[in-house]
């Protein structure tokens, strides 16, 4: 039944009134709120896990979700405005509520001291403090709620209470026939030890210990041997590739290659650098210049400048050069741009070793030789998911038997292993392990080397909470460089992180930081000093988030999900440097982010974020658009 509110009478009496009614509602609502986040706790995560697979289930729960959020949009505003009455001292009892918004940006690094008891601070612009850096990602995030992103707007109590009231009827009710229908009394709540916001998280801190590499040993002496080849035989500089699917291992053999006694004697110079999607010559060679100099060029984007210093940094000095996991197989140009100033060293057999999925750029870059990765041998698949799987413990025969019909479901892939390992270890029981071999996830495994429903497997015992957090990474590029600082203030920005006895929130949040290291979906790259999301597992973020997160990144991407919460838009791939530094137009990218942006309903966004380098022509238009779609962005 709905609930009618009745507009109250003038004057001071009638003012506290109002206030106490207004309170009383919002402690309703926040009441209502807790109720539906319980019991999406509950079939939610039965769900995810493959309790159960009821369509209907998951688009009733998908609605609830929404409706949360748009009480939590509401609850946040009310916020907002007490937090706007407090500072400017405005009469109390005028009946008038304004709403409006902060117009200063706030930089990242007052998150990082973890205010977040205004929730105006938490509305301003996140920008990173490395967006000078042309070597590392540009970040700018809008918290897209309506406080934040709407023109100054004059509410009533009246209409105010009534919002409130019509959230607290459609969440009540919506509990009431979740229960009946559910009979979720039943299930006794069982997920909300995983997925509430006061489970416990075990003590972890983010380093994994990776076991021994199994089976590699004739692929890596094939690598060293093509690497030590006479340099009267291979001129001054020469390619070589390792090819092979995601997951295979070929980042690991790289680096075992990269980190080899002989091949450090042999290379006066080694130089790691890690390219993914986007092929952006100007980027790249920063990432050279990192690595012989430091930050000295750091803001130069002159090309040429760029590749003079890299030309007197190689020079006289036998260079080897692993650049990880490349993609572009059109533009050659782009290729030789990069390679020019390695042309010119004084000294013979200079190598680059290339890690690619695609044979198609084993052509492209004209490499002299390739080794192809395929999946480890049984033997030594199972040595290596016996090392993730039981550590040091002595592995029982029932669970050995299990894991043997387990690791043939993984192909032989090493990030299967590792992902699929971790979970089992968590738990060292029959039960478990059988619910991962019987999981309906095995049915969508498609060629010989689809891993994905492997890690999906691993994604549905994550506690919801947890699993909020990760497919939120979706919206970040591929190759980004997580700081966990920084992601876990985005988490709390967003809602995700809740209190857990006296712990502090943002202790909390690297708590879930750190599971999410534990599982292996975030893994720290000691080469980049870095957090990264191995390709394969970025690909499961954006699978299990499509309904809610979207990425602008490229021309002819995706048609929008008609009820999209949180929005990034990628320009690396879409703005490029001219030689002289300035970034080049790009209209066609231009009118496709206006044309996607006016699908968006605003009330239903949370996230708005910017991510690269575009032109002061982007800039304007990306203002100018959210703000024709009713986003107000300062």
């Amino acid at each position: 039944m709905d609930t009618e509110v009745v507009p109250s009478g003038s004057g001071s009496e009638d003012a506290l009134q109002d206030r106490a009614g207004l309170d009383s509602a919002v402690v309703a609502l926040r009441k209502a709120v807790d109720g539906a986040r319980r019991l999406l706790a509950s079939p939610a995560a039965a769900a995810r896990r493959g309790g159960l697979h009821n369509k209907p289930l998951e688009g009733f729960l998908k609605e609830v979700d929404r409706k949360v959020f748009q009480a939590d949009t509401l609850l946040d505003e009310l916020d907002y405005h007490r937090i706007r009455e407090e500072e400017e001292g405005d009469a109390a009892g005028t009946g008038e509520q304004f709403v409006g918004s902060p117009t200063d940006p706030v930089e990242h690094g007052e998150y990082a001291n973890g205010s977040y008891s205004d929730f105006s601070e938490k509305n301003h612009s996140i920008v990173d403090p490395s967006a000078s850096d042309s070597s590392k990602h540009q970040l700018i995030l809008y918290s897209a709620n309506a406080n934040s992103l709407v023109p100054w707007m004059k509410l009533d109590n009246h209409d105010i209470l009534n919002r409130i009231y019509k959230h607290v009827d459609e969440l009540n009710e919506m509990q009431h026939d979740a229960h009946k229908a559910l009979k979720l009394e039943e299930l006794d709540f069982l997920a909300l030890t995983t997925a509430l916001p006061d489970m416990e998280l075990r003590e972890t801190t983010p380093l994994v210990m990776e076991p021994k590499i199994y089976g590699r040993e004739k692929e890596k002496d094939q690598i060293i041997s093509k690497l030590m080849t006479s340099e009267t035989d291979d001129g001054y500089l020469s390619v070589f590739a390792i090819v092979g699917n995601g997951g295979v291992g070929k980042t690991t053999i790289a680096r075992l290659v990269y980190n080899d006694a002989i091949v450090g004697r042999h290379f006066s110079l080694k130089i790691w650098i890690y390219v993914s999607v986007n092929f952006d010559e100007v980027k790249l060679t920063h990432d050279l210049l990192e690595c012989l100099f430091g930050n000295r060029f750091e803001g130069i984007e002159n090309l040429k400048k760029l590749q003079k210093y890299v030309q007197d940094g190689v020079k006289s000095r036998r260079l080897l050069l692993v650049m990880d996991d490349i993609w572009e197989d059109r533009d050659r140009s782009r290729w030789d741009t990069f390679l020019a100033p390695l042309q010119h060293n004084q000294i013979k057999g200079n190598k680059i070793l290339v890690t690619t999925r695609k044979f198609s750029v084993v052509k492209m870059i004209c490499a002299k030789d390739e080794i192809k990765l395929d999946g480890l041998m049984e033997e030594s698949f199972w040595s290596l998911f016996k090392d993730y799987a039981f550590g040091n413990t002595r592995p029982q025969l029932k669970l050995a038997r299990i894991g043997h019909q387990i690791a043939k479901k993984l192909k032989g892939y090493p990030l299967a292993a590792k992902t699929v390992g971790i979970l089992l270890r968590r738990k060292l029981d029959v039960e478990h392990w059988r619910r991962v071999l019987d999981s309906d996830e095995w049915i969508y495994q498609g060629s010989s080397d689809d891993i994905i429903p492997a890690l999906k497997i691993s994604y549905n015992h994550l506690p919801l909470l947890l699993q909020v957090c990760f497919s939120y990474c979706a919206l970040f590029p591929k190759n980004y460089h997580f700081d966990a600082e920084q992601l876990v203030n985005i988490w709390i920005a967003q809602g995700f992180v809740f209190p857990n006895g006296s712990k502090r929130i943002d202790d909390v949040g690297r708590d879930y930081f750190n599971e999410l290291v534990d599982y292996g979906f975030i893994q720290y790259e000691p080469t980049r000093l870095a957090y990264i999301m191995h390709d394969l597992i970025h690909d499961l973020a954006r699978m299990v988030s499509s309904d809610e997160c979207f990425t602008i990144e490229v021309q002819g991407c995706r048609a929008a999900p008609k009820f999209v919460r949180h929005i990034s838009v990628i320009t690396e791939s879409a703005y490029r440097p001219n030689g002289d530094g300035s970034m080049a137009p790009n209209e066609s990218f231009k009118q496709e982010f206006a044309e996607a942006v006016g699908s968006f309903q605003p009330m239903n966004l949370g996230t708005v974020m910017l991510i690269g380098r575009y032109d002061s022509d982007f800039s304007e238009a990306f203002r100018e658009n959210l703000a024709t779609s009713g986003l107000f962005v300062y």
